[in-house]
């Protein structure tokens, strides 16, 4: 099931075994827009603003919803179920109701000529 490489890729899941699992190629999440990623147990969702990456949790901490499929305008994401608005910087509550999300520092890196994402988590790195 996993890829044992010995080497990340763009696209792929660092796992605790120091194995690696593809995901999605970069391009796959254009600016404005936003993906979710099943890895190790948590529902994550990778958002690309103009210029960034972000990666919050993928549960409205309101009504436990997925936050997938909501709008994401500039660093404001919006819950498509009730409408609350969270800052995918650092998950805070920019529209009731709701309270802050959980999120996952991410860093680009320009590797052997590619750019992957680097997603911090508890568990370990994602590369995606």
């Amino acid at each position: 099931m996993y890829d044992t490489r010995s080497k990340p890729a763009v696209g792929t899941v660092r796992l605790k075994n120091n194995t690696y699992r593809d995901l999605a190629d970069i391009a796959d999440i254009p600016d404005g827009s936003c993906k979710s990623f099943q890895i190790s147990g948590y529902d994550i969702l990778i958002c690309h603003t103009k210029d960034k990456f972000f990666a919050v949790e993928n549960k409205c901490s309101h009504a436990m919803s997925k936050l997938e499929g909501g709008r994401l305008r500039a660093y404001r994401l919006i819950c498509p179920l009730h409408g609350a608005c969270f800052d995918v910087r650092d998950g805070s509550v920019k529209g009731a109701p709701a309270t802050a999300l959980s999120t996952h520092t991410v860093y680009r890196w320009l590797w052997r000529g590619l750019w992957i994402l680097v997603l911090t988590l508890l568990l370990g790195r994602v590369f995606c």
